[in-house]
């Protein structure tokens, strides 16, 4: 796997994106679209915790969903104190 170079939101901190780069925006959106798909159909999952941080850009510009600790399988109940850890890479 590549090695990160910035969160999304260190990204957005440092170059200004959202303001300037329209294309380079649905880019990164529609790639994070597609991670959560995957998430939902493919692993079952529910995120949680979807923000900036936990959205990792990497050298060659995709995407990367991280900081999977507070998601769940759809459809499962858990008690409020359990957590699960999930490493999922799509």
């Amino acid at each position: 796997m590549d090695r990160a170079a910035s969160s999304l939101h260190g990204l957005l901190a440092s170059q200004r994106v959202a303001g300037n780069n329209t294309s380079k925006v649905v880019q990164i959106f529609r790639q994070v679209v597609e991670q959560v798909e995957v998430l939902h159909t493919s692993a079952n999952l529910l995120h949680f915790d979807l923000k900036p941080r936990n959205i990792l850009v990497l050298e060659d510009k995709s995407v990367v969903l991280c900081d999977l600790d507070a998601s769940m399988q759809m459809g499962v109940e858990r008690a409020a104190d359990e957590k699960v850890c999930v490493c999922y890479v799509c």
